[in-house]
């Protein structure tokens, strides 16, 4: 899964639908850590910027990369960005 989105460059250039994926997790029992870069398109060739978060993280509920995308979409910065789902991934 990633974010596709509207982003501004470190640069100050527009990235028009940025490619946003959660990368390099770590979870504790009630914390998800992680890095998330962005990409200028799904090729991933190279990130354009890379920020790390955390976020809160509940044992019982979905896999922890979900609960990721789930805290981001809570995020002002986050706002009327879209669900993009990877090759053999559930469509929730």
């Amino acid at each position: 899964m990633a974010i596709k989105l509207d982003t501004i460059t470190p640069q100050g250039f527009t990235a028009e639908g940025a490619y946003c994926r959660i990368e390099d997790v770590r979870v504790t029992k009630n914390a998800v850590s992680f890095v998330l870069r962005r990409y200028k398109d799904t090729a991933m060739q190279q990130f354009f910027s890379d920020v790390y978060y955390t976020a809160p993280y509940a044992l019982n509920g979905v896999n922890p990369i979900q609960q990721g995308y789930v805290y981001l979409k809570t995020l002002a910065d986050f706002e009327g960005g879209i669900d993009v789902f990877e090759d053999g991934q559930p469509q929730r």
